[in-house]
């Protein structure tokens, strides 16, 4: 138990292996962009669900352009700067092994184009089967309907089937993807997984003695709390609902959790090192008392032969 729970995870994996890794991501990229282009399922609006998408639309707090930005080029690269300046984060021996500190940069990096490309295509699959239209789609099929803003004339009609849509078809099709949201998805399976390895390097799970202090714990969330503020920004400009950006949040996380346990499994092993530390000291401490009786033993066991001697001596 104790070499697999101290074994180094971060081998760098033979030719073969390393192929088929790069290749299940480009394949996700694929993927990615394949289901980025899909049309949403059209489902029928209810006259009396129409005030949730009435909302009037306005630009995005957090652009599609900076979100991939940072998701692409900023985040990555602060990885690498991160492995690399800071060589614990990722293998505690990194800093004196060349070997060890290469094994830590591919596998951050594998690890995090993973999260990004599963949390991507779950995200967009999603939003193609639910087609649940966003909280300013009334304006996106109808942007100069004046007379249903004012609520006058003919009561407006309740789907676009009886009355279709005749605004931008581009727009109309991505105001039919709001479920989950994309933004919330991304920015948590991302900033999350830094949070995660700075709490690791920290040692935020350690069960040894010397707790982490506590700059150290908000320093590791601080990529979390951006994460909650680029989510809250789609409820500020209209362009989600709630449960989109809730939804979208816990599935991002749950997708840089899972993978990271996957890349760095001593998370969980931090308690069966202390286990196995524990049944350690136990052990010695029975050997030790074990050893001072056997001792004990030999010492009367040596008087005694001693008495039994001088009886027999005495006796001739």
């Amino acid at each position: 138990m104790r070499e697999i729970s101290s074994r180094n995870i971060l081998q760098l994996p033979k030719s073969s292996h390393l192929l088929i890794e790069i290749g299940s991501r480009l394949a996700l990229a694929v993927l990615l962009v394949i289901t980025e282009h899909l049309n949403p399922r059209i489902r029928d609006i209810h006259p009396e669900e129409w005030w949730l998408y009435k909302n009037h639309p306005s630009d995005s707090y957090v652009p599609a352009w900076l979100m991939w930005l940072f998701i692409l080029l900023i985040i990555p690269v602060s990885l690498l700067c991160l492995t690399a300046f800071c060589p614990a984060t990722m293998d505690q021996q990194a800093s004196t092994n060349s070997s060890s500190r290469s094994s830590a940069l591919l596998t951050c990096q594998l690890a995090y184009w993973l999260i990004i490309l599963l949390a991507g295509n779950l995200a967009n699959t999603i939003k193609v089967i639910v087609g649940r239209p966003r909280p300013d789609f009334f304006y996106r099929c109808y942007p100069d309907d004046h007379e249903h803003e004012a609520g006058a004339g003919a009561p407006m009609q309740p789907s676009p089937q009886m009355q279709p849509c005749y605004g931008d078809l581009d727009s109309i099709i991505e105001g039919r993807k709001s479920f989950p949201s994309g933004h919330s998805t991304f920015s948590f399976a991302s900033l999350g997984f830094v949070s995660l390895l700075l709490w690791r390097r920290f040692g935020v799970w350690r069960r040894f003695p010397g707790a982490p202090s506590a700059w150290q714990l908000l320093l590791g969330g601080l990529p979390l709390f951006i994460a909650m503020c680029i989510a809250l920004s789609r409820l500020a400009d209209f362009h989600h609902h709630c449960e989109d950006v809730a939804v979208g949040s816990i599935l991002g996380f749950s997708v840089a959790y899972i993978c990271f346990n996957l890349y760095y499994p001593e998370l969980k092993n931090n308690q069966l090192d202390c286990q196995l530390q524990q049944s350690a000291s136990a052990s010695g401490m029975k050997r030790s008392a074990s050893t001072h009786a056997s001792a004990d033993l030999m010492t009367s066991g040596g008087s005694s032969s001693s008495q039994g001697g001088l009886f027999e001596v005495r006796s001739m």
